[in-house]
């Protein structure tokens, strides 16, 4: 029986910088545990992931890696458009990769991002979030959302991941 996962985290600048690779690598080996661990425990995990630079795309490449399905959920198809080049590439090269993806609205608003989230939320039965506490933005919202929807969840402070 499948057992959906989604995540929430922050964006590459509050992860040491869009360069910072071994803070990076760090929060993969970290998420390669936790999704391990659902399979040595016997789950049959699907992750979701809101495919955002950062924590959202990290998850899912870490899914990949361990031959995990992986649901893109899109707040809306030309997520990404402004992105540079290279990260619009690699976007497109995860959404191949995913098991299906969802467009959780039709065009671009701010609220689309906050509908997604809550897709995710909705569609999980644990949320795995990598937040440091701040009381503001989307992982915020996503965290808050989760606890409000009675969703279980996993907090890990990525800045105590990413310090030696």
């Amino acid at each position: 029986m499948n057992f959906y996962m989604a995540t929430t985290g922050h964006r590459p600048p509050m992860l040491g910088g869009y360069d910072a690779h071994d803070k990076h690598d760090k929060i993969r080996a970290h998420m390669r545990q936790v999704l391990q661990a659902a399979k040595d425990y016997g789950l049959d995990p699907v992750v979701i992931s809101g495919m955002a630079l950062g924590i959202d795309q990290f998850w899912a490449e870490s899914a990949i890696e361990l031959e995990i399905q992986v649901i893109a959920a899109m707040p809306f198809p030309d997520m990404g458009s402004n992105w540079p080049a290279e990260s619009r590439k690699k976007l497109q090269e995860l959404l191949a990769k995913c098991s299906d993806v969802r467009y959780i609205c039709g065009s671009y608003s701010q609220r689309a991002f906050l509908l997604r989230d809550e897709w995710m939320v909705d569609n999980a039965n644990l949320l795995v979030a990598y937040w440091n506490g701040q009381r503001h933005g989307g992982t915020y919202h996503t965290v808050c959302y989760a606890d409000k929807t009675n969703t279980i969840r996993l907090t890990y402070n990525p800045d105590e991941i990413i310090t030696p």
